[in-house]
This record gives C-alpha cells, structure tokens and sequence, in this order.
C-alpha cells in the first residue's frame, strides 16, 4: 500500500517555492522561512530527503531569528543561499513523492564497523552469509562518526551493485556506533555528516528500500570489525615492473586476475577472498572463466 501527497499539497510548496525564486522581489522574513520549512519538513513521509534538504535552511532561519527576530529579513546573502538550497526541492517536488506503508519485514540484516584502516560489513539473508571489506583512500582525515557512515555506504553501493540488495526490499541495518543508528533512524544529522547521509538516502529511495538501524555493543560486533582492520598475511604482488616484463617475454595478455586483492591486483577485473568494491566476486573457483 502506497501513501502520496495530494495535487493541492503538491501546488502549494510549488507555490511557495517559486515565491522565493524571484530575484527582484523584497527579502523574506525569518517568519516566512519558518512557513516554507514546515511545508517543506512535512513531506517527510514521503520523502526521505526531506529533513536533510531542509537542515542548511534550517540553520539560516536560526540564524536570523536569533539576531533579528521573527520579522527580520534575510541578508541578500542568505536569500542566495537558500535559493540555491531549493534547486534540488524544484525538481523533487515535480515528480510523485510516495512511501510503502506494508508492514516493515526485512529479510536481510548487514552489520557494519567501520576502523581507521577501513570497513567491513557482514550481509545475512536466510541462512546465506557474505562478507565485504575495504579501505579508505589516503590520506585518511575522516572523524570516527564519517568513517562509520561512509561504511554504511560503501556497503549500500557495493551491495545494490553485485544485486545482493534488490529493489522494494526492508533492511535490517545493525552498527555498534549509537550515533549512526539515530541519523539512519531520523533521516537527519549535523552539516558536517550531511554529504555522507544524503548519498545513502538517495540510493534508498532509487531502489525504493526501507531500513531501520539497531544497535550491537562493540564487543560484539566481531566480524564487522575484523573485517574493517583485514590485513591478509599471504597478500603478496610480484612487482608490477617484472609482471609486465613476463608478459613480453612469453607474449600474452590476461584478461582477468583469479586470486588478487585491490591491494596486489596486477589487472582489472580481478576476484578477491572477501567481496571489495573493485572486485568482480569472490571464490575465483567457483567462477565461470570461459568468458575470459
């Protein structure tokens, strides 16, 4: 079953955003920002993005409110700002906003860490299992709440990428970071995990999946978090310069690397130990190598 918003609701915030795409016309008040946010923010059970859309602006209205009240005018400055904010709303508003209200189910639960060296995430459907890792590009800057964010994006990507993850499906997502398992249940956060959350949102709503968050004590989140500091003690790489000389030498070219890692992968595609966004699967023997 299948809530919308209505054609007269749709018009309104249509209505009221073009009244702030008007160049030339006097500067609003906090007082009509705080009236845009709210018919804006209220479409939130329809649209994911609704609250992360709205949190910059959100931050203007406080802004100016507190420094010049409810009829105080935004500066020329922050009129731009949040016209640019309401570029992506334009487009959103022009297509069908809708939510599943079914019962929640989810058939598949992925638990996540993230470490300073990388991620790690353990994907469980029915009695099948499947391990993804990865590393950060360096240099490595992010602060612990990006880094167990962007874990649960890269594992979103990977996942919906290799079609672990079909379309209309209910996920169970479980992290032992407190501070994620709220943002993914609230659909919104602070500026700064902003660029982070919005990506994980837009690819929930393209494959029109559901996802609730619970929490794991770190203690207990082994896998995930041994997978996020996997250092493979046999991951070795004949030195790319000899490779290259070999494949000279004796005039061949392969076409696919069987058992290599992005670490020591000498050519692309390659087939890992443990799923990796590079990767093109795993368990190179139980791959199909006729197409190579």
């Amino acid at each position: 079953m299948l809530a919308s918003l209505s054609q007269k609701r749709m018009d309104s915030i249509q209505a009221s955003i073009g009244s702030w795409s008007v160049v030339n016309q006097p500067n609003q008040t906090a007082r009509q920002l705080a009236s845009l946010l709210g018919l804006l923010q209220a479409t939130h059970f329809v649209n994911l993005q609704a609250l992360v859309r709205t949190r910059k602006m959100n931050q203007i209205k406080e802004r100016v409110l507190f420094t010049r009240g409810w009829e105080g005018k935004l500066s020329a400055e922050e009129m731009n700002l949040t016209r640019q904010e309401l570029h992506w709303w334009k487009k959103a508003i022009q297509f069908p906003m809708q939510a599943n209200l079914n019962l929640f189910n989810p058939l598949i639960t992925i638990i996540t860490d993230a470490s300073p060296f990388g991620y790690g995430a353990v994907i469980r459907h029915y009695n099948q299992e499947l391990e993804i890792r990865g590393e950060w590009d360096l240099p490595i800057i992010l602060s612990q709440n990006k880094r167990e964010l962007q874990a649960v994006l890269k594992t979103l990507q990977i996942a919906f990428k290799r079609k672990i993850l079909a379309q209309n499906q209910d996920v169970n997502l479980i992290s032992d970071s407190t501070t994620v398992v709220a943002i993914l249940n609230k659909h919104t956060t602070t500026l700064s995990l902003l660029e982070t959350l919005i990506p994980i949102l837009q690819i929930l709503e393209e494959n029109q999946c559901r996802i609730i968050s619970n929490h794991i004590p770190g203690v207990d989140n082994i896998r995930a978090d041994e997978l996020s500091r996997f250092k493979d003690s046999w991951d070795l790489q004949l030195q790319p310069e000899l490779f290259k000389e070999i494949c000279l030498e004796f005039r061949i070219k392969p076409e696919v690397d069987l058992f290599a890692s992005t670490n020591n992968k000498q050519i692309t595609p390659f087939f890992s130990r443990i799923l990796e966004a590079q990767s093109e699967g795993v368990d190179a023997m139980m791959q199909d190598w006729s197409q190579y």
